[in-house]
């Protein structure tokens, strides 16, 4: 078959709203955007959102529905195991500006620990059934709609008014609701909101890839390549509620002239497309896991994909010896986890080439330029390309993409290796 690129329908739809500018804008000004945006993954609306920033975007989160809102509450608003104030603050703001309605709907569907430690933490409840609370208040005091709270704001100025307003049209949009929000944040204990939170917010991250860092960080375990089979059926289909789509913004990086790109044209069907998209958004879910990346950057989204995309092309250009078609075939054969790691492994290879050259008395530091760059780049912990062996030359490192820059990096080892047993000699 033919290297020419024949990307079907779907990705070449991905690809080109991407290009198009701000997705935010883009999703709202489709004529049937309150039809539209319910039905996208919760990924695409939040880069989209993070695009343009929760200020502007808030007709966007007008639009989205309880469980579209989660799934950004559980991207956003987490510094690793604690939840960032400002953050939480952020949406709930912009949920009471889309009316009491939206907002107590979300709230509704929200974890309710997160609920109750965002009104915790800037807010003190008294319940006036059984205390009486102090004559003067630490900020100042608001009796809730039913009379039996009284609760003292802590924000001062704009800030208080504003979680004056969103406690109004919480009791506004349901009484029940509101007096749950109130008890939670008096009785529960801060710390255990937190880690309850926290356990909910990590089972559905898991579910679009997140795991764990140590359980993540298989992705870099060395896998002999020549272990590894095009007809070996390991591929296993995602899970149902994977996306079947790259985030657009995601898309936008992916190099569709690389191998994996040219490989992704080869495929039969939409259907199998839509299969390594879900495959790929996992897998990029864990890369940015184990680099222990917010997995709220799309900037460093981005990254992950061109980093992943190159090295599952690298990994299927040694497996199918660089013919697109064999590379489909293993595609649709061979999991992508085991794909991305016999690329990486290609380039492990080529550090403990390296490691061995220092460990035989090679003293990196000693190195004429570029050999020592060269050196340094390959014996990293996650090997990389040194640029100085491009053409032009060029200075620092990316990430290996092609059988052409392991040969390349091979043949300056040994290069390396012929002067450093010259210098022995001598």
């Amino acid at each position: 078959m033919s290297d020419e690129i024949i990307p079907l329908s779907r990705w070449r739809a991905a690809l080109a709203r991407a290009r198009r500018g701000r997705k935010a804008d883009a999703i709202i000004s489709e004529p049937d955007a309150a039809q539209l945006v319910p039905s996208l993954p919760v990924q695409e609306l939040y880069y989209a959102i993070k695009e343009v920033g929760l200020a502007d975007a808030a007709e966007l989160v007008a639009l989205a529905t309880p469980e579209q809102v989660q799934g950004f509450v559980d991207l956003d608003v987490w510094e690793r195991d604690h939840i960032d104030e400002r953050r939480i603050d952020a949406w709930i703001d912009t949920l009471a500006d889309a009316g009491y309605e939206k907002l107590g709907s979300v709230l509704e569907k929200l974890d309710s620990e997160v609920v109750a430690l965002w009104l915790q933490r800037q807010a003190i409840v008294y319940d006036l059934t059984i205390e009486t609370p102090p004559e003067e208040p630490e900020g100042h005091y608001y009796p809730t709609p039913d009379r039996f709270y009284l609760i003292d704001i802590l924000a001062p100025g704009e800030d208080g008014k504003a979680l004056e307003r969103t406690l109004d049209w919480i009791y506004r949009y349901d009484l029940e609701l509101g007096r749950r929000i109130i008890m939670g944040a008096k009785w529960e204990l801060g710390s255990d909101l937190e880690e309850h939170a926290w356990r909910w917010r990590q089972g559905r991250m898991a579910d679009l890839g997140y795991v764990d860092f140590y359980e993540a960080l298989s992705i870099y375990q060395y896998l002999d390549p020549a272990s590894v089979k095009l007809d070996e059926h390991t591929f296993v289909a995602p899970p149902p509620e994977t996306p079947t789509e790259l985030p657009a913004v995601l898309a936008g990086s992916l190099d569709e002239a690389g191998f994996f790109g040219k490989a992704l044209g080869t495929l039969p069907s939409d259907a199998d497309v839509e299969r390594l998209h879900a495959t790929l958004v996992l897998l990029i879910n864990k890369a940015m896991a184990a680099d222990l990346v917010d997995p709220g950057d799309f900037e460093m989204g981005k990254e992950a994909l061109a980093r992943a995309a190159a090295t599952v092309g690298l990994g299927l250009e040694y497996l199918s010896r660089g013919d697109t078609a064999r590379a489909g075939q293993a595609l649709t054969s061979i999991a992508l986890e085991r794909i991305f790691r016999v690329g990486f492994s290609l380039g492990l290879q080529l550090k403990t080439l390296a490691d061995t050259l220092v460990k035989n008395g090679l003293d990196p530091v000693g190195l004429d330029e570029p050999w020592d760059e060269i050196v340094r780049a390959l014996r990293a912990r996650r090997p990389e390309y040194p640029r100085a062996l491009d053409t032009p030359p060029a200075d620092g490192t990316r990430y290996f993409a092609s059988l052409a820059d392991v040969s390349r990096a091979a043949a300056a080892l040994e290069t390396i290796a012929k002067k450093m047993h010259a210098e022995k000699r001598e």
